[in-house]
C-alpha cells in the first residue's frame, strides 16, 4: 500500500493507487474516520468494498469488537451509533463473530 497524502480540503485522490483508503491515515497518523475515509466514501473517490476492506482490518485488529473498531478509527465514543449506522446504511458493515 502506498502513502498518498495531502490537504484534508484538496479534491485530488486521496486514496491508494489501488482505490483503497489510507489505512496509515487512521493509525499513524491519527486521523478520525469522519475526516479521513467518509469523505473520500461520499466524493466515489473509494468503494463500498474499501470501505468493508477497511472495515474487515479493524475487526481484525480489534478481535470482532466494533467499539474498538471505532477506537482505532479515532472516534469519540459518542460516534460509535453512528459509525454503525453509517456502515447499515451503505452497506458496509461486516459480521463481527468469525473474527473473535
Amino acid at each position: 500500500m502506498s502513502v498518498v497524502l495531502d490537504q484534508p480540503d484538496s479534491h485530488q485522490h486521496e486514496a491508494g493507487d489501488d482505490g483503497e483508503p489510507r489505512v496509515e491515515r487512521l493509525i499513524e497518523d491519527r486521523e478520525s474516520f469522519w475526516t479521513a475515509v467518509y469523505p473520500l466514501y461520499m466524493r466515489r473517490d473509494v468503494t463500498r468494498n474499501d470501505v468493508r476492506d477497511l472495515v474487515r482490518k479493524g475487526l481484525e485488529e480489534a478481535r470482532g469488537n466494533y467499539k474498538m473498531v471505532a477506537r482505532i478509527f479515532n472516534m469519540e465514543p459518542r460516534d460509535y451509533k453512528r459509525f454503525l449506522n453509517f456502515l447499515r446504511k451503505h452497506d458496509c458493515q461486516i459480521p463481527f463473530k468469525e473474527y473473535r
